[in-house]
């Protein structure tokens, strides 16, 4: 396997505030008026010394953790399946036309991909389908040429 680690991110999903406070470590910067999709009112913590994402928290408790593209540069669909069970259920993405959200939402991840191409990945605790989407995931607009 190559690319990115679930590991990496799936840390952070289980954590307090303090916890993913102490775990970035002095450096982080935060945003306290923070939005993410269907998730508001967030605290933003990042410290991209440590970790190459953001992790979003609300009344104490880590909610979501979020990975970009630039940290996942070389990462294939492959190589997170790889570390996932199960066949993912599939949503669009708002990271483009070609682009489905590829949902584990049992195993509190979720990432957008095209074929080749991996262009985020989010973590959080362990849910339903039906949770996530009306909690976190937002139906992207209808894509124009």
């Amino acid at each position: 396997m190559t690319g990115f680690s679930l590991a990496d991110i799936r840390r952070f999903a289980g954590m307090d505030e303090a916890q993913a406070r102490e775990a970035l470590g002095p450096g982080t910067t935060e945003d306290p008026e923070s939005d993410y999709q269907n998730l508001d009112e967030l605290l933003e913590l990042d410290n991209p010394a440590v970790f190459p994402g953001s992790i979003y928290v609300k009344d104490g408790k880590v909610r979501l953790v979020y990975v970009g593209d630039a940290a996942l540069e070389g990462t294939t669909p492959e190589d997170l399946e790889a570390q996932l069970d199960g066949k993912p259920e599939r949503l669009r993405s708002r990271a483009g036309k070609s682009a489905t959200i590829r949902l584990h939402a049992d195993q509190g991840v979720a990432y957008s991909a095209d074929t080749s191409q991996v262009h985020f990945v989010e973590a959080f605790p362990p849910t339903t389908v039906n949770a996530y989407r009306s909690t976190v995931y937002k139906e992207p607009p209808a894509f124009r040429r």
